[in-house]
């Protein structure tokens, strides 16, 4: 952990400095923020590749909010943000009856789930032009606050026996999710356009869960923002 933390502060050194020079680009910018998911899941070693967004059905996950933007010159700025994500999907599992008591039947479970969220994402992004057009690094951390969920699970047994359960779970929590990704920067006049794609995850980097226990998670989410001059 000690090693991937002096990864971090040495890139932020060699990226970053604080320009003395006057820059017309420096300031604050204000606006908009839409994203949603790409591919989500994961894999590990006995079981292979598993990705939501092809196994479930109706899978989406999107976020949308306000940013707040400091440019230090052309090249680095410092962005706050205020967002709300939704995630939901739905799956149906299916197994084969008894063949014998039950002959050409099916058991059936169908799950639906949403769940909201409150994120507060803060991040630094190294633009690697000067000029109008460049593609820029993001990297940042996200305080995840948990808002709510609701589940509906309905069983069918193989005697065509219904149940129905309705679940909500209201229990505050907060998570902290790490941001890395690439994005390309307009600079236009007095405003900046920037679309962008990033993976997230809750461990501190998704090849240290790999190499650890052989597990990996990926969530890659993609957007974009508008950003006006102050």
């Amino acid at each position: 952990m000690k090693i991937k933390c002096l990864i971090l502060v040495q890139l932020f050194l060699t990226y970053f400095s604080f320009s003395q020079d006057k820059d017309s680009n420096k300031g604050w910018y204000y606006g908009p923020n839409i994203s949603g998911v790409i591919t989500q899941g994961y894999y590990n070693k006995s079981e292979g590749f598993w990705n939501n967004s092809t196994n479930l059905k109706n899978y989406n996950s999107y976020s949308g909010g306000v940013d707040a933007m400091y440019a230090f010159g052309r090249k680095h700025t410092l962005t706050f943000g205020v967002h709300y994500q939704e995630f939901h999907y739905s799956n149906n599992l299916y197994w084969e009856s008894d063949p014998l008591n039950n002959p050409g039947k099916m058991s059936n479970a169908f799950r639906r789930y949403s769940s909201k969220y409150l994120l507060l994402p803060v991040h630094m992004d190294f633009c690697l032009l000067k000029g109008k057009l460049s593609p820029y690094i993001m990297t940042g951390l996200s305080p995840d606050f948990f808002l709510s969920s609701k589940s509906f699970y309905r069983e069918t047994d193989l005697n065509g026996i219904v149940e129905e359960t309705n679940y909500y779970d209201y229990h505050k929590r907060l998570d902290v999710s790490w941001q890395i990704g690439l994005g390309l920067d307009v600079n236009l006049n007095k405003s900046k356009l920037r679309v962008f794609v990033y993976e997230s995850g809750y461990q501190p980097f998704f090849f240290y869960t790999f190499g650890s226990w052989g597990y990996l998670q990926f969530n890659f989410r993609g957007g974009i923002s508008y950003y006006f001059k102050k």
